[in-house]
């Protein structure tokens, strides 16, 4: 078992521009992941780069083949004297080079319950057929590990996320959270003492997006006690830069005012419920349209993947390039 381990680096200098594009929250369960990944195949090996260049703890990489002719078209970590070597021992340490505060090492025996057990997430890359990806799927939902699985074909490709049946999401949209300048905040009495609107800088034109129900924080504003650092409840939008929350504190007269400050949205967390790879092939597919001028493109793609796979299960093999009964066959 070849392993690398990781030299000691102040996490803030070594990620501080991955810090500032997902966050501190993000990068520190990033850089606390232990990640297994199944077949180090061109997808797979593009997979591990991102995997050790994003800072996660330890990578743990299995792959029982050896480097063939066709790899050196697909994988830039392969070299031609490479050819007929265990594709994991000339892959990964030349990986590991790119971040040396990843533990990254190769594990030669099975992938069971044991070996998942040192994981949080386990991505199988190019695994073909799919019951052996079932019961890899299964084992990792006993085991409380993500799973992924993708694969490539050509210009075509999958990817099939299990993350359990209960995940939980601080981040449900991936929009990043724009803050606003608030330009007023006034009591409305006709709603109650306790109502207050707050309306942001509108030279900006850029609109809250906000509804009933959301929360908001503020921060940074003067001349008001009470109202910073709290997240306060939406109650009702009274237009695009404008709303109104309820507020039990003074607010001064609009001629001393309330000073600087600024208001961001608060997203809330958003538990996700995921299918199992089995349960998933049994139902209607759930693809993600990639192409608005073909809504069943993904569908498309979903049954020719599932073509292939029984094809290839039966025969044993991947079929010819241009040979027309294997393409009947498939079809």
């Amino acid at each position: 078992m070849a392993t690398s381990e990781a030299p000691q680096f102040p996490e803030q200098l070594l990620y501080s521009r991955q810090v500032f594009a997902v966050g501190a929250d993000a990068q520190q369960k990033i850089s606390q992941a232990a990640v297994l990944v199944v077949g180090l195949t061109g997808l797979g090996s593009e997979v591990c780069k991102n995997l050790i260049l994003s800072g996660v703890r330890a990578l743990i990489a299995v792959d029982s083949g050896v480097v063939e002719e066709t790899d050196l078209c697909t994988n830039f970590f392969f070299r031609a004297e490479d050819v007929g070597k265990p594709r994991c021992h000339c892959c990964l340490p030349r990986l590991a080079e790119l971040n040396p505060a990843v533990s990254c090492r190769v594990h030669s025996g099975p992938v069971d319950r044991d070996l998942l057990r040192d994981v949080d997430v386990a991505c199988f890359v190019d695994q073909g057929q799919l019951e052996g990806l079932i019961e890899c799927n299964e084992a990792c939902r006993e085991s409380g590990v993500g799973f992924i699985a993708a694969e490539t074909r050509g210009v075509c490709g999958y990817v099939f996320v299990d993350l359990g049946s209960t995940f939980t999401t601080s981040d449900p949209d991936g929009v990043p959270v724009a803050r606003h300048a608030i330009a007023k905040i006034a009591q409305q009495a006709s709603l109650g003492q306790e109502v207050v609107e707050i309306s942001v800088d509108e030279e900006l034109r850029q609109p809250l997006g906000l509804v009933s129900g959301d929360l908001v924080r503020v921060d940074g504003v003067e001349g008001i006690s009470g109202l910073n650092g709290l997240e306060h409840l939406v109650e009702k939008v009274t237009g695009s830069h404008s709303f109104t929350v309820r507020f039990a504190g003074t607010i001064p007269e609009p001629r001393a005012g309330a000073r600087n400050g600024h208001l961001a949205q608060v997203k809330r967390p958003l538990t996700l419920s995921f299918r199992s790879l089995r349960e998933a092939l049994v139902g209607p597919p759930e693809a993600v349209p990639t192409d608005l001028t073909d809504p069943d493109h993904a569908l498309h793609l979903h049954a020719a993947w599932r073509a292939l796979n029984r094809w290839v299960t039966e025969n044993q093999r991947d079929p010819r390039p241009g040979d027309s009964a294997d393409s009947a066959g498939i079809l």
